[in-house]
């Protein structure tokens, strides 16, 4: 069973998993948002720039699909910034889910989870999808970029679960145990009794 901050085991709840991980997804792609943006304010433009980031051609696909038109011009950011974080709360819930199961996903502060999800998505999925290029027509600048990206989802997403998780188990430790319970009249009668 896994545990946090060195507490006791405890049993693992994939719900309350699935809840953590979404926000901890949400709050980590905010972070790689920014992370990008002073990426990009730093690094020189890499040559063969000119294809859009894989969010915003994710955006565009699916729009196409739609409505049979490409996204215009001027929604591009906004559909981009839609995916992103549609896919960040969707990979958070995933680790979210797994750190209930399977402790070791979280070594490293989570930074394991990121490497994972940059080699599953940076050089395979996104790329076998049609969103970017190939890894070997990528440059090695974009391959930092993107695995440093995921390094800091994996942080972040770690930090932010493990934190609502905590406090998830601290909260229902205040609930006495008599309040934890259904009252007399919620509870389903029993077979072969009638419910007053």
């Amino acid at each position: 069973m896994p545990a946090d901050f060195g507490s006791a085991p405890r049993r693992a709840d994939p719900v309350a998993g699935a809840l953590a991980g979404f926000a901890a997804g949400l709050a980590a792609a905010f972070a790689v948002k920014h992370f990008e943006a002073l990426w990009k304010s730093l690094a020189p433009r890499e040559p063969g720039d000119a294809r859009d980031p894989p969010n915003v051609e994710a955006a565009s696909a699916v729009v196409c699909a739609a409505g049979g038109r490409r996204l215009a011009d001027r929604a591009k950011d906004t559909g981009g910034t839609v995916v992103h974080y549609a896919m960040g709360a969707a990979l958070g819930v995933v680790y979210g889910v797994a750190a209930e199961y399977w402790p070791r996903i979280r070594t490293g502060h989570g930074t394991a989870f990121g490497l994972v999800s940059a080699l599953a998505l940076e050089d395979a999925l996104v790329p076998a999808a049609g969103l970017s290029e190939p890894p070997w027509r990528s440059s090695i600048g974009a391959h930092a970029r993107g695995l440093a990206a995921h390094l800091v989802f994996g942080a972040v997403a770690e930090g932010a679960r493990s934190r609502l998780r905590a406090l998830a188990l601290a909260g229902l430790r205040q609930i006495p145990a008599r309040r934890r319970r259904f009252p007399r009249s919620s509870r389903p009668p029993a077979p072969g009794r009638r419910h007053k």
